[in-house]
């Protein structure tokens, strides 16, 4: 898998679009932080990429999973 938005850094309240290519079956999205876990999410699945859209989060470094078990990108 890779991701096709390489821009991973956001003002605080900006829109946030992860989009990854790859197409697998059951795809999941989370999201934490250093105080753990803040989301899950089911991303969309459209001509070959997962994409999630995320908006209202505060300032800080964040860490997310998209994919599966088998294929997966993990990224802060």
């Amino acid at each position: 898998m890779e991701i096709l938005n390489r821009r991973l850094s956001f003002k605080k309240g900006e829109k946030i679009y992860i989009a990854v290519k790859g197409n697998v079956k059951e795809p999941r999205f989370a999201l934490w932080n250093d105080d753990g876990h803040i989301l899950d999410k089911t991303p969309k699945t459209e001509n070959g990429r997962l994409t999630v859209e995320l908006d209202g989060l505060d300032v800080g470094i964040y860490f997310f999973f998209i994919g599966n078990d088998d294929e997966n990108v993990t990224e802060q």
